[in-house]
């Protein structure tokens, strides 16, 4: 019995790694960069102020101010939503106010 269970025990772990391996290559488009991984949280997790603040940070950074800056006020509508703490409503506020600063002055030159 205790051979048997070896084996069983064995393919049982290596049909683990095997199904483990392929969910983590599923995942590898969505590592491939700072903003591909930001996006994929901003797809999943909506509500979530910080994660539309840091994409839309990315995405203005990249050349798409209009887009940026539709996130990062997108970002402060959800910091008012009934699940999100003061603290996070706070500092999503100010680092919002920070970068649309930054935004105004990219359109200023």
């Amino acid at each position: 019995m205790g051979r048997r269970n070896r084996i069983v025990r064995t393919w049982l772990a290596v049909a683990l790694l095997g199904w483990w391996a392929v969910q983590a290559r599923a995942y590898v488009p969505v590592w491939a960069s700072n903003e591909t991984l930001t996006r994929h949280v901003v797809e999943h997790a909506p509500a979530k102020p910080r994660a539309l603040l840091n994409y839309g940070v990315m995405v203005a950074a990249s050349g798409r101010v209009d887009d940026g800056e539709h996130l990062m006020h997108a970002a402060v509508a959800a910091s008012y939503g009934a699940h999100v703490p003061r603290f996070e409503r706070v500092l999503t506020a100010e680092a919002a106010a920070t970068n649309l600063a930054a935004v105004a002055a990219l359109r200023a030159r």
